[in-house]
């Protein structure tokens, strides 16, 4: 049986909200939704979780719980059509949250120099259009024009809905590997794969740390990890160790906030990376990361 997909929420001062976002990320691991309220001093957040999770966040925080349906209802209802805004990368990229094939054949018509990807809008896990993935999106793409099609591979920590891995293999990867730690997340990547036609792309349900421990096989191009600063933080020495004696290698970051720049970045340095660019949107931090000599 599918569990319930719940919405806990809970109206904060709007001036605390990027503090309340960064708590519930470091906590949960889970993206955060921020919604303007009737007040103008304050704002709702939510977050999207199975039972323990919500019911962890209002023993912690108080605020509030609703039922969303079960995981299927949640992906259902994810891929209703609806005009959601286009997410241009570069020349190369355009996500649209539509899912309709008549719809997904007339942009490409409308774009036919574009590579069309369809991500649709859902509750949790990303469309595409939020800071730190546009950012990766744009460096990702870079990476592309950079690379011969075919002689490149990459592996996405924390894939969520699998928009970096798809973007990829579409720019050229030969391989793409995505792990991610939530089923609901990778539940709806396995949907974005089918809806786009996208092979040669591996979803694992797993934590990362051991994951890259326990990897033996082919190393990777390009990493890529748009996750929250203390994750990134522990993770860096996989990294370097994934990364070193692969010529070119490359890795992506984001999911970091200004007020974390420093100390972040600060051990990726530790680990032996050298940034640029970085890249600042917002409060969001990105940056591309190469082994130094």
């Amino acid at each position: 049986m599918l569990s319930p997909v719940l919405q806990w929420s809970k109206r904060v001062l709007r001036d605390a909200a990027d503090d309340w976002e960064a708590s519930l990320i470091e906590l949960t691991g889970l993206p955060v939704v921020q919604l303007d309220s009737l007040t103008p001093s304050r704002v709702t957040i939510q977050v999207f979780a199975d039972r323990p999770t919500a019911e962890l966040l209002v023993k912690a925080f108080g605020g509030t719980i609703n039922e969303c349906g079960t995981v299927g209802d949640w992906i259902a209802a994810s891929e209703l059509p609806e005009n959601g805004r286009l997410i241009r990368i570069r020349q190369r990229l355009l996500l649209t949250p539509e899912t309709a094939p008549g719809r997904i054949e007339s942009l490409q018509r409308t774009y036919p120099e574009k590579i069309i990807l369809s991500v649709p809008a859902g509750l949790a896990f990303g469309t595409g259009d939020h800071a730190t993935t546009v950012s990766c999106l744009r460096l990702l793409a870079d990476e592309a024009e950079r690379r011969v099609p075919g002689e490149w591979s990459l592996l996405d920590v924390g894939t969520g809905t699998a928009v970096l891995a798809m973007a990829a293999r579409s720019l050229g990867a030969a391989r793409c590997v995505g792990l991610e730690n939530d089923a609901m997340a990778v539940e709806t990547a396995n949907r974005n794969l089918e809806r786009n036609l996208l092979d040669r792309v591996e979803l694992f349900h797993t934590e990362a740390k051991a994951w890259l421990t326990e990897y033996s096989g082919e190393p990777f191009s390009v990493i890529t990890a748009n996750l929250y600063s203390g994750v990134l933080e522990t993770l860096f020495v996989d990294f370097a160790r994934a990364l070193r004696g692969v010529p070119e290698g490359v890795l992506i970051i984001s999911g970091i906030l200004r007020a974390q720049e420093e100390e972040c970045l600060g051990k990726g340095r530790e680990a032996g990376f050298v940034f640029d660019p970085i890249v600042r949107r917002g409060k969001w931090v990105t940056a591309r990361g190469q082994l130094g000599a």
